[in-house]
């Protein structure tokens, strides 16, 4: 590479425009955009490709301009929700100043979602009535012009994912409140044992080891969400299997340690989003168990070795 080329890591942010026409949408992140007439769909603004028979289903008519917000991540992953959807939001509101707008979301919303909405809509003013998020699939008819985002059919590149400043700004500005520390201490293993995917199968074995290094063992299903953002707030190292739980990180006071452990699945989310929010971050890989689960195996000295590292 020449010594002069320049390489910027985080693809530009555009917001797009498209005339009245109609949009497909469901309550999973799926959407597609006709042309007005519904000769043909727009694929820039599709997250993919259906049949036209979604034309047969019910439509409602909207008559102020729409912004697409969802993509092809479903909006009940609190992860794709607040580093994916609430950022858009964020970024139309910092950037046009147009409050005549709904916006259309998915996923169905539970604490955390609702708490993320309360503050968009306060630190925003705007209304709760101007978020869609549809029950079932319908098709939107659109009187206005119709808005999207340019990363919203990227992988992987969405702007928190891939730790933009500015939108990581944005996010800490939102929870505020919740990110305020004294002097965290506490070692955290987040356990993924009663989940269905990417389990640490000997973790058994390994719980022994943790406990003698000083980790508290949790496990966050079932945790009430503000139980669940303290325990990050007071934590110094959280080390665990890659999941949404590590969407908490946010909360972590900068300067702090997340080991993530791997199997066959998984991103670089979390490791942008550690990286975006101020923590030192590394990484463990396991071994593949061969079988439907992505489960995996982590090798106890290898990982000893790995976790003393995380606490020099």
């Amino acid at each position: 590479m020449n010594a002069k080329t320049r390489v910027n890591p985080r693809p530009g942010l555009d917001i797009r425009e498209l005339p009245p026409g109609l949009l497909f949408a469901s309550p999973h992140g799926c959407y597609q955009y006709f042309t007005p007439d519904a000769k043909q769909y727009v694929p820039s603004a599709s997250s993919r490709a259906f049949s036209k028979e979604v034309l047969g289903l019910p439509t409602l008519q909207i008559d102020q301009p729409l912004v697409i917000i969802t993509d092809r991540f479903d909006g009940t992953n609190f992860s794709h929700f607040l580093f994916d959807h609430v950022p858009r939001v964020m970024h139309w509101c910092k950037t046009t100043n147009r409050k005549d707008v709904v916006f259309l979301m998915s996923g169905v919303l539970g604490e955390f979602q609702s708490l993320a909405m309360r503050r968009l809509c306060d630190q925003y003013q705007l209304s709760p009535s101007q978020f869609i998020f549809p029950k079932e699939p319908v098709v939107y008819r659109a009187i206005e012009n119709v808005y999207f985002f340019s990363n919203q059919k990227l992988d992987r590149t969405h702007p928190a994912h891939i730790g933009h400043p500015e939108t990581v700004k944005l996010i800490c500005d939102l929870f505020k409140e919740e990110r305020s520390w004294s002097a965290p201490s506490q070692r955290v293993y987040v356990s993924r044992y009663d989940g269905g995917l990417r389990r640490v199968r000997n973790e058994a074995e390994l719980l022994p080891m943790l406990q003698r290094y000083g980790f508290h063992c949790v496990k966050l299903a079932g945790m009430p969400w503000r139980e669940q953002i303290d325990l990050f707030r007071s934590a110094r190292v959280v080390v665990g299997a890659h999941g949404m739980g590590f969407t908490h990180v946010m909360f972590m006071k900068p300067g702090g340690t997340l080991l993530e452990l791997f199997g066959p699945l998984g991103t670089d989310a979390y490791a942008i989003a550690a990286k975006g929010f101020g923590l030192n971050y590394r990484w463990f890989l396991g071994k593949a168990i061969d079988d439907a689960s992505f489960d995996f195996h982590v090798e106890p000295e290898a990982f000893e070795s790995a976790l003393r590292q995380c606490l020099d």
